[in-house]
């Protein structure tokens, strides 16, 4: 879970439309700090769960990670 500090403020200022782009740039910054990290534990979770993850959520990730 993220805490955007001040995003309510931001929210409220700016309305939700700018509220919603400030919410795409902090994930581009999370997606970019963390991909190695993401790659490597979703990799451990499916080792774990012993299955792959679903197609539809696979696809999701990757559209997500791609911008």
């Amino acid at each position: 879970m993220i805490d955007v500090d001040n995003f309510k403020t931001l929210n409220d200022s700016f309305g939700h439309e700018e509220g919603d782009r400030a919410l795409v740039g902090v994930a581009h910054i999370l997606l970019e700090t963390f991909r190695d990290f993401e790659r490597n534990w979703r990799a451990r979770l499916e080792e774990c769960a012993g299955e792959p993850l679903p197609p539809a959520e696979r696809e999701r990730f990757e559209r997500a990670r791609r911008g």
